[in-house]
C-alpha cells in the first residue's frame, strides 16, 4: 500500500494527563517547539504518519527508539490503547483524514517493515 499523506510526528505514549500508562498522550506535527515540549517527557519519540482507506498507520524506526519505550510499548503483538484518542485536527488535515477521527480504546497489531515497526489502525 503506497500512502500518499505521510507526515513526521512527535508522539508522546501514555494516557494524558501526565502521559503514563499505554497508549497514546501526545500527538504533533514535528516542529521546533513541539519536539521541546516533547522531549520534557522520556516516552517520546519521532514517527511518521499516514493515512489511506481508512487506515492509520504509525510508523517508527527501532534504530531512533529509546530502548525502555520499545520494552513498554512494542515487545508485544498489540500496540495497546488504554483511552480513546482522537487525532488533532491540524494533523487529520495534514493527513487527509476525517476531522474528530477517533481511536477506541483496545489493542493493535504491530508489525516490522523495512526496519521500522509499523501499528496499522483500521476504521
Amino acid at each position: 500500500m503506497i500512502l500518499f499523506n505521510i507526515i513526521s510526528i512527535l508522539l508522546t505514549l501514555g494516557t494524558s494527563p501526565d502521559c503514563d500508562g499505554f497508549g497514546m498522550c501526545i500527538l504533533e506535527q514535528q516542529t521546533e517547539q513541539a519536539l521541546e515540549t516533547c522531549m520534557k517527557y522520556d516516552n517520546c519519540l519521532e514517527a511518521e504518519l499516514g493515512y489511506q482507506d481508512r487506515e492509520l498507520l504509525i510508523s517508527v524506526s527501532h534504530k531512533k527508539m529509546k530502548d525502555n519505550i520499545y520494552i513498554k510499548h512494542f515487545t508485544t503483538e498489540n500496540f495497546r490503547l488504554d483511552k480513546d484518542f482522537t487525532i488533532p485536527n491540524n494533523v487529520a488535515e495534514s493527513i487527509g483524514c476525517p476531522q474528530g477521527l477517533t481511536i477506541p480504546a483496545g489493542k493493535y497489531p504491530i508489525y516490522e517493515e523495512g526496519g521500522k515497526i509499523v501499528v496499522r489502525i483500521r476504521f
